[in-house]
Formats: C-alpha cells, sequence, structure tokens
C-alpha cells in the first residue's frame, strides 16, 4: 500500500513537470506576454484555426482554396513589391536636394568604435526572452539562459561581421509570416506580413542601431513620431486634427493653405536601396558605417510561413526589414 502512494506521488509529480513544459511551449508560441500565473493558456489556441489562410482571393476577386493556389498568389504579389524599378542616380538626387549633413566628424568617430564582447552581450539582453521564434527555431532567452554554452561562438560570428563587414548569407534568411488586419480577411492586403529573423542577425542589426539612437532627434523630423522612442504614432492623429481645425477657421488672409491625405502602402517594403544609401551618404555618415548598414539591407533572403508550413524563396532587391 505504501508503495502505491509513492509511487501515484511520484506519477503526479512527473504529470506536473510534464504539464509546465507544455504551458511554457504554448506560452512561447502563443506570445501571451501579460500571461504571469494561473490557469494553463492552451485555451488560446483555438485562435490558431481563427486565424489560418483557408481562402485568399486574387485581383479578379476569385477565390482560391488550395494551398498551392494561396502560395502561389502570395509569391508573386511579394514578388512584385520587392522588384526594384531601378531609379536613376539623378532622379534620387532630386528627391534628396532639400536634405543637408547632419552627422558631425565627432559623431562618425563615436560610431566607428571596434564593438566589442560587452556590447554583444548586453544588446542580447535587451531582447524580450519570449520574441517570436525565428528560422532556426530559437529564441531570445535560449541564447540568454544557455550563453555559458553559446556565447562563445555567436560573439565571434556576430564580431566579425561588425567589425570586419562579413556577413555569411545564411544568417540573414527570414521567415514571412502573415498576420489578419481585421477578424474576416479576404484578400492580402487583409493581411501584415511580419518577418522573423535569425537571433545572430538580430543581435547583428540591433547593435548597429543602438549607437544611432542618441542622434536621431536630430535626423528625424517631429513629425514622424512613430519612430523616436518615448512618441507614440497617436501623436500624429492630434496633429492632423489641429491641422483641419486650422483650416476650417481661416476665413480671412492672401495666404492660402491645402491639405493632403497620402495612403503610403507598404513603404518600408518598397524603399529602393540605391535611395537608402544615397541618404545616409547625404546625412554624412562615414562609408563603414553606410557599407554596414547596406550590407545588412542587399543580403536579405525570405521564406513564407502559411499555416506553419514554410515555402517559397525570394531575395528581395529592395525594402527594408
Amino acid at each position: 500500500m505504501e508503495e502505491s502512494r509513492r509511487r501515484l506521488e511520484t506519477l503526479k509529480q512527473e504529470l506536473e513537470e510534464l504539464l509546465a513544459r507544455e504551458e511554457l511551449l504554448w506560452q512561447q508560441r502563443g506570445k501571451a506576454l501579460w500571461l504571469k500565473a494561473g490557469d494553463r493558456n492552451t485555451v488560446f489556441f483555438p485562435l490558431k484555426l481563427q486565424n489560418a489562410i483557408k481562402c485568399l482571393k486574387d485581383e479578379q476577386s476569385f477565390c482560391h482554396t488550395s494551398n498551392l493556389a494561396i502560395q502561389s498568389l502570395i509569391q508573386d504579389y511579394f514578388r512584385g513589391i520587392f522588384t526594384s524599378t531601378t531609379p536613376t542616380p539623378s532622379v534620387i538626387d532630386e528627391c534628396l536636394t532639400c536634405l543637408s549633413p547632419i552627422v558631425s566628424d565627432e559623431v562618425n568617430d563615436a560610431l566607428l568604435h571596434p564593438y566589442t564582447t560587452d556590447e554583444v552581450r548586453r544588446t542580447l539582453n535587451q531582447m524580450h526572452p519570449l520574441k517570436s521564434p525565428v528560422p532556426d527555431g530559437m529564441c531570445p532567452g535560449c541564447f540568454q539562459r544557455f550563453w555559458s554554452f553559446v556565447g562563445s561562438d555567436t560573439t565571434s560570428c556576430v564580431l566579425h561581421f561588425l567589425n570586419e563587414r562579413s556577413l555569411h548569407p545564411c544568417l540573414n534568411t527570414t521567415n514571412i509570416v502573415l498576420l489578419p488586419k481585421s477578424a474576416n480577411p479576404k484578400t492580402i492586403l487583409d493581411f501584415r506580413p511580419i518577418s522573423l529573423c535569425n537571433i545572430v542577425y538580430k543581435i547583428t542589426s540591433k547593435a548597429i542601431a543602438n549607437p544611432l539612437k542618441p542622434i536621431l532627434y536630430d535626423i528625424i523630423s517631429p513629425a514622424q513620431s512613430p519612430f523616436i522612442s518615448g512618441c507614440l504614432i497617436t501623436d500624429n492623429v492630434l496633429i492632423a486634427h489641429e491641422i483641419n481645425h486650422f483650416l476650417a477657421n481661416k476665413y480671412w488672409g492672401k495666404t492660402c493653405h491645402v491639405s493632403l491625405k497620402l495612403d503610403i502602402s507598404k513603404a518600408y517594403d518598397r524603399v529602393e536601396r540605391s535611395f537608402l544609401e544615397r541618404v545616409l551618404y547625404r546625412l554624412g555618415y562615414h562609408d563603414k558605417r553606410v557599407r554596414l548598414i547596406m550590407t545588412c539591407a542587399s543580403t536579405i533572403s525570405c521564406s513564407f510561413l502559411l499555416n506553419g508550413v514554410r515555402f517559397g524563396s525570394l531575395h528581395p532587391e529592395r525594402g527594408i526589414q
């Protein structure tokens, strides 16, 4: 009898351990970041069925239901988005006539310092441990917890690129997953593409971006609030409201004003790399810093995820991930 009781207690402990592991797995996959305690969160995952893409309409409003047809629609759409229009240098320079150098020699000297091991570790620790798993299946928490095992190789790989500007193509592979913008998405325009990058690339790009943050306030217009830390995109809503209020109440004066509502679709994905390069040079960045950024932007290869299944391969000619 006593042996049976001990056996029962042992089985209970094993069951609790397995359930805890299952909960952690689904918590990582579900990214329910606010869930700290309480009932096991596996009840969230019927939403996975709701977010599955089972039907997608093409430009002629014909509904495709087979996975192959949906995959073809997705690849064709993004191939069109990521294909460069090859703008001429004269056209780009004409767009940048009002852009003057802002980055000083002192700032460039500070940006050109050699990266160190401490910077790599500090950059990794700035990431949330349960960010979405990437093409290699790892999340930042894996690297943070087992840094004693993977730290040396990871640091060596990151510093080799940051200091030598040599990036292996496999480190810049990205999975693009489509998230619905509405409750009942019908076309591909109703989905928001999210890029899932490798952890090593995330560390690299974040290490490049961190030293730039102190000077962003001088480079970015105050009206571009979503790109400034501590500001909200809703700030622009208030500005737009004030502009319309001003126009509606202006009844006198010789000066006329007009407001334009521009719908810029897929702005990040349509940025020409030649344009980005010219902007960086016009702002006054050193050639080494520009080469580092352009290497990140020009070595991207991406695949797509449809209902958890990876497919396709694409090398974008433009766009920023």
